[in-house]
């Protein structure tokens, strides 16, 4: 790792191995996120993974539980959280409320590689 750069987690998640099986699979989005890090400047660290959905709980999803003890244990890093699009996530905005406030508080923003977030009211939204 070059000395200044941005330290980055990846995160794929897809909803279940029919999912897994038709395409839309963990591998891609992973190498879609490392193609992406250095052009931004990242780093990346470590990959997190999800197969199935928990619903709009997603801090009981294993990859997501392990990406925030990761932040935890990691608080005086600054990271970038890269993930392939918004529904990867969470399908509510209460849930996505609540994971940017997580990631926040743990110095960390979100970064997706179709949707662009910024501090903008409608965006937040």
């Amino acid at each position: 790792m070059v000395p200044g750069t941005q330290k980055a987690v990846l995160y794929c998640r897809v909803a279940g191995e029919r999912h897994k099986e038709q395409g839309y699979r963990l591998y891609s989005q992973e190498q879609r996120g490392r193609e992406y890090a250095p052009a931004q400047g990242y780093d990346v660290e470590k990959v997190f993974t999800d197969v199935g959905s928990a619903g709009a709980d997603f801090i009981i999803r294993p990859g997501m539980a392990a990406l925030h003890n990761y932040l935890r244990e990691n608080i005086g890093t600054s990271y970038v959280v890269i993930f392939d699009n918004q529904k990867r996530l969470a399908r509510d905005v209460a849930s996505h409320i609540r994971l940017r406030s997580m990631l926040t508080n743990h110095n960390a923003k979100l970064e997706s590689l179709k949707f662009k977030f910024d501090d903008l009211p409608a965006r937040k939204f």
